[in-house]
Formats: C-alpha cells, structure tokens, sequence
C-alpha cells in the first residue's frame, strides 16, 4: 500500500505556512491546474527541495530510513487518494546499506477530488504536517505544518498552472504497466528478470516483496538479464501471498532517460 502521504497543495496563487529556513529539505505546496473544478479531480503535489548531498527515503524497501509521511485536513467532501511515489535510485552506504532514495528535488503526487457541490468562485484551504527523515552522515528528523488555499473554479477556467511543466517532469517518473518485451520468472529460490537488448536493469524491492537474499550484488546489473536469489518472508509477511514486487528500471541504449516499470509478480512456493 501507498504510504499515508499527503493531500496538499498549491492554488495558482496559494496562501501557505513556510517551513523553517533551516530545513535540510524544504517541502512546498504545488497545483497542476490553477484551481479545482467540482466532481473532478485536481493534481496536487509537495515539492521537496533537498540540500546537497541529503536524500530523503522512498516508500519501498530501505535498510535505514522511512519515507514522508503527513496528517492532512480537507473541507468536508473534498477527498485526497493514495499518495504516487516517482521512481527512487540506489543508495549505498559503508557497511553494506541499501536505500532507494531521492536527493536534490521530488514531486510526491496525490489527487484531490472536489464534490459535485463545490461552488466555482469560492476557495478551500488544506491544512498538513509534514514529517520525514532527511540523512546524510547523520540522518535528522524534520518537520513542518503547511497550508494553502485553492481556488473553485468553473471547468474553462481549470488551466495548467505555473507549476505545470514540474507536474510533467515527476509524472514521467511514475513507474508504468511493464511491456511485453519484460519477462520475469520466478521460483521458490530465485526470479529472474530479462528485457531484450536493454543495456541496464535495476530492480527497487518493494515493502511488500519477498526479500531478496543480496540486493545490493543481484538488483543492480549491465546488461538484459537479472538474477535475484529469494528469501523466506519475514514473520511480519507470511500472511501475504509470496509475491515480488517493486520497480524495474530499465536502459535502453538508443535512449536518454531510463524507463520504469511497476513488477507485481507471484512466486509459486
């Protein structure tokens, strides 16, 4: 399940509390559209701003960190879904650590559903605390309260905001359905993943996956081909159906920008 981040965000000219300057990631509220139209479904997203050689976590499999997390309030009917996590990368750390992680920037997405009620012309205001680990040498708790008013606006007036180009660029981070060119087998023991003529195959374990006995030697490889040796489930998990989830990221050669692909895949036991 998507970790219980957030529903906030910004308006075309949003009104908002400020976290602390001191912050070594600074979190603030963004909107796709410059307002919200009622019974439809607004784009919304916090915008974190890292330091320099800080990272925060992903909501996957991390030896050492939890990912953001927020308690939100919206008017009545107005309703947040699950939190969109973009694609993380490998983190390795002295002493055999493995983290997916985001470092410099991240766009954390949420939709916001207004209800078929809500009046153009008026506004909303959503109010959050933010919390999340921030690490580098050292790891540090951080927090912030947050708020913003949103514009109700009639559905001609529902334009892409400022803040729209941002939207796109995280968007395209989102892991997609995998293609028919991915082929993933997967046994008691071990899975394997292959995708012809990819130069690179990373895989992000997620929570909910059978462990992977080294992750850190078989999850990252050159090449189409990846071989990851399966651990027993933890007693936390041995309710869940053996399955191998997480995020593939792939290289393609002929292609600037990796890909990334959602993997959900049952392990006959």
């Amino acid at each position: 399940m998507i970790h219980p981040l957030l529903a906030i965000l910004a308006a075309a000219l949003p009104a908002q509390a400020a976290p602390p300057a001191d912050h070594n990631a600074t979190p603030t509220l963004l909107v796709e559209t410059a307002g919200i139209v009622p019974g439809q479904t607004a784009w919304l997203g916090v915008h974190f701003t890292i330091r320099e050689g800080w990272h925060l976590y992903w909501d996957g499999f991390n030896d050492s960190g939890e990912p953001p997390a927020a308690t939100f309030h919206a008017p009545p009917g107005f309703k947040v879904a699950d939190f969109l996590w973009p694609a993380p990368h490998r983190h390795v750390s002295t002493g055999d650590i493995l983290d997916h992680v985001y470092d410099k920037e991240v766009l954390l997405l949420a939709p916001l559903t207004a209800p078929a009620d809500a009046q153009p012309g008026s506004t909303i205001t959503l109010k959050a605390n933010l919390s999340w680990l921030v690490c580098s040498d050292v790891c540090i708790p951080e927090s912030a309260h947050v708020a913003l008013t949103i514009p109700v606006v009639d559905a001609g007036a529902a334009k892409p905001g400022p803040d729209a180009p941002t939207f796109k660029r995280f968007r395209d981070l989102l892991p997609a359905p995998l293609p028919p060119d991915v082929t993933i087998t997967a046994s008691a023991s071990r899975a394997t993943i292959e995708v012809n003529g990819a130069a690179a195959l990373e895989f992000y374990p997620g929570k909910d996956s059978l462990p992977l006995l080294n992750p850190i030697r078989d999850a990252a490889a050159p090449g189409p081909r990846l071989t990851l040796p399966l651990g027993r489930p933890t007693d936390d998990r041995k309710h869940l159906k053996p399955r191998l989830t997480g995020v593939l990221m792939v290289k393609d050669p002929t292609k600037t920008r990796p890909a990334y692909y959602s993997v959900l895949k049952d392990v006959e036991r």
